[in-house]
């Protein structure tokens, strides 16, 4: 059985039993998360599995001191139905870090343009 099979399987198991066993595919979830260096479900009450416009979301619940806390995780379909997923949600996660450092750059850039053009403003006034 394939990991998207699995995954459907346990999204269905999910929304028809109270308390599913869904631990294997939850083991092979986290694996995936962690190696993409997203987080960690392994402690977390899997609470739904859906594919939407081709990602899979991912939804968790835990408890501390008894306040309810919730997580979400999405990976994209491509990453499930690769040959080898832990390789590529590798590869995919870095992806996404190092679009988010060159968005961080960007906006860095722009607040200096705008920072120096204010000085100079402010330099300028009598």
């Amino acid at each position: 059985m394939s990991l998207r099979d699995e995954i459907e399987t346990a999204a269905v198991a999910l929304d028809r039993y109270k308390t599913p066993d869904v631990s294997e595919i939850k083991d092979k979830l986290d694996a995936l998360l962690v190696a993409g260096k997203l987080g960690s479900i392994q402690h977390d009450r899997l609470e739904s599995l859906s594919v939407y416009e081709n990602h899979l979301n991912i939804v968790t619940n835990y408890s501390v001191r008894g306040c309810f806390q919730c997580a979400e995780y999405t990976l994209p379909m491509s990453v499930i139905t690769a040959d080898d997923p832990l390789d590529a949600v590798k590869v995919w996660a870095k992806a996404q870090r190092v679009e988010a450092a060159k968005n961080e750059v960007r906006a860095a850039e722009r607040n200096l343009e705008w920072a120096k053009a204010h000085l100079l403003k402010v330099e300028q006034e009598d």
